[in-house]
């Protein structure tokens, strides 16, 4: 089994993913459409990507798993390698 994916990380790449979808569209669709600079398309798709990320709620953590209890169990205390000076 495998842990959830955090709400911001999908966000983020949500974000991104549709951006970068619409600027490929209106290249495709619209003939007149001129794509921006390789740097300021990555930069818009970059700050949509963060703002999409921050926006988002943040997933909280499961509960730590408590080891059982230990009832009438007897410790034996930790072995050092050290020698005795």
């Amino acid at each position: 089994m495998s842990a959830p994916v955090e709400t911001k990380v999908v966000a983020g790449s949500g974000a991104a993913l549709v951006v970068a979808t619409i600027f490929g569209a209106l290249a495709y669709w619209v003939p007149g459409f001129q794509s921006p600079p390789a740097y300021l398309t990555s930069l818009i798709v970059t700050i949509v990507s963060l703002a999409a990320g921050y926006l988002a709620p943040h997933t909280p953590r499961p509960p730590a798993v408590q080891p059982p209890p230990l009832g009438n169990k007897v410790l034996s205390p930790p072995v050092s390698s050290a020698r005795p000076q």
